[in-house]
């Protein structure tokens, strides 16, 4: 399910509501595109995103930032890899775009999903509704629970539905990594009339056929099979225009950028020469793609830039030539601040931890750079890189900085951290970074600072922290960044700050956006309580909202118990669709087998201010999916 545009912007980070909830896609709007900063006490101020529309008024007791260079909006599209990161090994932790290889995520057992949940959403799909919110949920949350390739053609049925069936369909296939999807998946991708008839239409609409681009890639993520993937490849790059002299008319700016990311999350597989050649190759690619400044739009060079950091990787670029062109196109003072902020990102995934020369640069882009966002991701790249220079040069800017900037160091310290304990083996936090941190964390007083520092901490997993952080939660007051303030004690797994964390949800059953992060903190804190309130909190409920947040909370926090609940539920003909296709979105999440949730691999590192509609900013893109 998704919210619309004229409905929710951003329910669990962002807090900033509207009216007239309607959903789509099994998922909701999450991310930053189509609103202004808010004001305090409603209304909006600043102009949109690039390419976005107008806001609508926001919550109470939201600073106003600049929303496009808002430091929460990163977290929100970073912050899985460190809330799952105990279920990942050091390497999948220390790459920040781990496959999704399974793993003891789920919260289901096998044999229950494969029983119970599964043969549940099938019936529910081959029975068909025109009902949007119960359908699209049931494809996202059948494809996430990795069913066998006998369920394939009932995901692929909707393919000839409606739009939002259609395309929410062409994505399912991707999450559902079945081997027998991808030739499906393919056909759509490159509008062949095997991909046509599929839909039931002489054409496949761009939109579509940039969902399968985005299933091809996720579908990619969950496969190390590289002789799929030397057939992958070419339709890609034939898409992107290789071979073509002249773009094809029936292409839309979306499909490009849906095959970039698609690129992006190739992921070819070392174990053979032949995953060295398709790096090679879709790297050379890019490399030219990027060259083409005078024939290439803004927003597809920056999906470009930011598509070979995710192609190569820390220790493939062995020549620089992939290093040389990005710091090209920093020396560009005609590049659009897309294109440096995905410069900066791929930096960041390439640099090697004995480049001192890389380090000296981006020490130079982050006082010196010509965008403000670009700088302030210029710390996270160093942060990514987690070498002992990168580590003294954040340190040594941490006490000096400019507020703002010194709240983008502090989590780029806790990144840093986070990567080199994870490259160890380690679980011993490095106590300076923690002390330093937590000093300036004590000098703040506004809360927006506050929460960056809370967050930071929590990245670290610096505990001694937690008594400080507990005692900025005031339930009494509403404000987005309680939020924050308890997503930092679940990360910190302070179990002394449960009371209090209890506390603010009781307050805020009218706040979606804490209600979320409260109860997911207290899952991850082990309180036995939270999911049976959970259960009754979506029974019970009327508001959209709500229901939302709870849905992901309990998804992430419920168990079998919760789970016969919620299956009771979504057989219920006689409940409502909206409250059976919430139920289906969390089985969907408790029992989806991977290590992370299945947007991760998209959401890490990209560039998530370059929007398309169908990759984010209007309530109806792939970003905006739970």
């Amino acid at each position: 399910m998704k919210f619309s545009p004229k409905a929710l912007v951003a329910v669990l980070a962002l807090g900033l509501l509207c009216s007239s909830p309607l959903f789509a896609h099994g998922g909701f709007y999450r991310g930053p595109g189509t609103t202004k900063a808010p004001r305090v006490g409603g209304g909006s101020s600043g102009g949109p995103v690039k390419g976005g529309t107008p806001g609508t008024p926001g919550t109470p007791n939201l600073r106003p930032l600049s929303f496009d260079d808002a430091w929460y909006i990163w977290w929100e599209y970073n912050k899985d890899g460190y809330l799952y990161r105990d279920r990942l090994s050091a390497s999948e932790a220390a790459g920040g775009g781990a496959t999704r290889s399974r793993g003891p995520r789920a919260a289901l057992k096998r044999s229950y999903v494969e029983q119970t949940v599964i043969p549940l959403l099938v019936q529910v799909l081959k029975k068909g509704s025109n009902n949007r919110e119960l359908i699209t949920a049931a494809l996202i949350a059948l494809a996430r629970l990795k069913p066998k390739d006998d369920a394939v053609p009932t995901i692929a049925r909707y393919l000839k539905g409606n739009q939002e069936f259609s395309e929410t369909a062409a994505l399912a296939l991707g999450i559902s990594g079945s081997k027998t999807a991808l030739p499906i998946l393919l056909s759509l991708a490159t509008d062949s009339a095997d991909g046509a008839a599929a839909t039931g239409r002489t054409r496949v609409s761009y939109r579509t056929r940039s969902f399968a681009l985005y299933g091809i890639g996720i579908w990619c993520q969950q496969h190390d099979d590289n002789y799929q993937k030397l057939k992958i490849l070419p339709a890609l790059l034939q898409i992107l225009g290789k071979g073509s002299k002249k773009r094809s008319k029936n292409l839309r700016q979306d499909t490009e950028v849906a095959a970039l990311q698609a690129l992006r999350l190739l992921a070819p597989s070392s174990k053979d020469t032949s995953g060295e050649l398709l790096r090679k190759d879709a790297a050379e690619f890019l490399l030219a793609y990027i060259k083409n400044r005078k024939k290439k739009a803004t927003l597809l060079r920056s999906h470009a830039v930011g598509a070979l950091g995710g192609v190569l990787g820390q220790n493939e670029d062995p020549t620089g030539k992939a290093k040389g062109v990005l710091l090209d196109v920093l020396d560009d003072r005609r590049a659009q601040a897309w294109v440096h902020q995905s410069a900066i990102m791929s930096l960041g995934r390439i640099g090697r931890i004995d480049d001192l020369a890389l380090i000296k640069r981006l020490d130079l882009y982050m006082r010196k750079g010509k965008n403000r966002h670009a700088r302030h991701l210029t710390a996270i790249a160093l942060g990514r890189i987690g070498s002992d220079e990168a580590r003294a040069l954040l340190l040594k800017r941490l006490p000096k900085a400019k507020t703002q900037d010194r709240t983008w160091i502090a989590l780029a310290l806790g990144v840093l951290d986070d990567v080199r304990r994870s490259r160890l083996g380690s679980k011993a936090v490095d106590k300076t970074i923690g002390d330093s941190l937590y000093q300036v964390a004590r000098k703040f007083r506004a809360r927006e600072n506050r929460a960056a520092l809370s967050i930071a901490l929590g990245i670290q997993g610096y505990r001694p922290a937690a008594g400080l952080i507990s005692g900025w939660i005031n339930p009494s007051f509403q404000t987005l960044y309680n939020a924050y303030f308890a997503e930092s004690l679940g990360l910190l797994r302070a179990k002394a700050a449960q009371d209090t964390i209890r506390a603010l949800v009781d307050k805020s059953l009218r706040q979606p956006a804490v209600l979320a992060k409260a109860v997911l903190a207290l899952g991850q804190l082990r309180d036995p309580a939270v999911a049976p309130f959970l259960v009754d909190l979506l029974r019970t409920r009327t508001s959209v909202l709500v229901q939302a947040s709870v849905s992901q909370a309990l998804g992430n926090v419920g168990g079998e118990r919760e789970a016969d609940q919620l299956v009771e539920l979504v057989g219920d003909k006689n409940e409502r669709d909206v409250v059976r296709g919430f139920a289906a979105v969390a089985l969907g999440i408790m029992g989806e087998p991977g290590k992370l949730p299945w947007h991760y691999t998209l959401s890490s590192g990209i560039n998530y201010l370059a929007q398309t509609e169908t990759l984010a900013g209007g309530g109806m893109g792939v970003l905006e999916i739970l």
